[in-house]
């Protein structure tokens, strides 16, 4: 999955705990969260990523599939001025990691003035838009979502972000 977003104000001053708590709808504090780059990374918008265990919540969790463990979402600037683009590494994710891909994109354009675009950059969106056309998800109660994820994801193999080495090596 990726999203680009163009935005107009660089200034972010998130924390990665309390975002991932925020984008996957976790209810509880204390829980771990793997990430790549630190808060510094994250605000400044240059090479961050993160993902949560789905093990931590819910032991089933260990019956999935392993190629699905530890899913990152990234957010990364690219060589375009004032673009970012969050992706991460399957497309599609399994729909606990879709609801806070979305919500993290969603949470990106709003603190930073955004538009979206979902077709590299071919057509943006206002965050309105984009709200609307993924709310169910992004609406949705993490623990369901992540019980349909696990049913998922025992019987299905991930199918790789296409551009994955693209994006991860060179920022269009």
């Amino acid at each position: 999955m990726k999203t680009f977003i163009k935005i107009k104000n660089s200034e972010l001053h998130d924390d990665y705990h309390q975002l991932a708590k925020k984008v996957w709808g976790i209810d509880i504090s204390d829980f771990w969260v793997s990430h790549m780059g630190a808060n510094e990374e994250l605000n400044a918008l240059s090479d961050f990523a993160f993902t949560i265990f789905p093990s931590d919540f819910d032991k089933e969790w260990n019956k999935v599939k392993g190629h699905w463990d530890a899913a990152y979402i990234y957010i990364h600037e690219t060589h375009e001025t004032n673009v970012i683009v969050v992706y991460s590494e399957f497309d599609p994710e399994l729909p606990f990691n879709q609801k806070a891909f979305y919500n993290l994109v969603a949470h990106l354009a709003k603190k930073l003035d955004g538009i979206i675009s979902e077709d590299d950059q071919k057509t943006w969106i206002t965050l309105a838009d984009f709200n609307q056309e993924h709310h169910q998800i992004m609406s949705a109660d993490f623990n369901k979502l992540l019980a349909e994820s696990i049913e998922i994801g025992k019987i299905t193999d991930p199918v790789d972000e296409p551009d994955f080495d693209k994006l991860s090596y060179d920022i269009y």
